[in-house]
C-alpha cells in the first residue's frame, strides 16, 4: 500500500514494476505517421518531397514531437487562412527547434550565406548531399547545414569522418577566400572548429 506520502514503496515497485523501453520511431515510422495525420486536414498542400524531407529530419524525436509540429503548422496554416504547404509546415519544424526567426542584416545575411556554401561544397565534394541548408537566422545560430541522417549507418569509416572533418571548416574556407585572411577570420566558424576538433579528437583517442 502508499505510505504517507502517497507513493508506493521502492523495494515493492522493484519486485513487481516492469519496464519496458520503447525505441524512438525510425525514419520509414516517422514518414508514415506524418502522412496519417496531414491526411486528416482538407485541402494539406504538403508535398511527398516536404514529408520524406521532415521523417528525415526528424531522427530522434518521438511521435508526440512530431505531432507538436504538426499541430503548430496546422495552427498556422488557419491563422494565415492558407493550406497548409510544405514552407509553413518546414517553419513551424524550424520553430519548434530553434525558435523565431531573426534579422540580422543584408549584409550579414550575405556572409552567413556564403559560409554555409561552403560547407555545401565541401559536403557535395564528399559524394553525399546537404540534409538540409538554411541561412535564416534562430536562435543562437545564423543558419547552418544538416547533414544526412546517420540513425540507419551505426558504424562510421575513417574516410567518413575526415569528410565530416573538411565540411565542417568549408564554412571559414568560404569566408576566407572572399574575404580575405583579415576579414574572413570570424567568430561564425567557432562551432565548426569546436565540431572539427571532437570528431578529431574521437579518431585518436577513442
Amino acid at each position: 500500500s502508499a505510505g504517507a506520502g502517497g507513493s508506493l514503496d521502492t523495494a515493492l515497485v522493484r519486485r513487481f514494476d516492469r519496464r519496458i523501453l520503447v525505441d524512438l520511431p525510425k525514419r520509414a515510422d516517422r514518414g508514415k505517421y506524418i502522412r496519417r495525420e496531414l491526411a486528416k486536414h482538407a485541402g494539406c498542400a504538403v508535398s511527398e518531397g516536404a514529408i520524406d524531407s521532415l521523417a528525415a529530419r526528424s531522427a530522434g524525436l518521438s511521435l508526440a514531437d512530431i505531432e507538436a509540429v504538426l499541430e503548430l503548422s496546422v495552427r498556422n496554416a488557419g491563422k494565415r487562412r492558407v493550406p497548409l504547404s510544405d514552407g509553413i509546415l518546414e517553419d513551424a519544424f524550424e520553430l519548434s527547434r530553434h525558435g523565431e526567426k531573426k534579422d540580422w542584416g543584408v549584409e550579414y545575411l550575405e556572409r552567413v550565406a556564403r559560409h554555409e556554401a561552403g560547407h555545401a561544397l565541401l559536403c557535395r565534394l564528399s559524394g553525399r548531399s546537404p540534409a538540409y541548408l538554411t541561412i535564416v537566422a534562430r536562435g543562437g545560430h545564423g543558419g547552418y547545414m544538416e547533414h544526412e541522417s546517420a540513425e540507419d549507418e551505426p558504424v562510421r569509416t575513417r574516410a567518413e569522418l575526415l569528410s565530416r572533418i573538411r565540411t565542417a571548416l568549408g564554412g571559414r574556407a568560404a569566408e576566407l577566400v572572399y574575404y580575405g585572411q583579415e576579414q574572413g577570420v570570424s567568430t561564425g566558424a567557432a562551432a565548426d572548429l569546436k565540431s572539427a576538433s571532437r570528431i578529431a579528437a574521437a579518431m585518436i583517442l577513442d
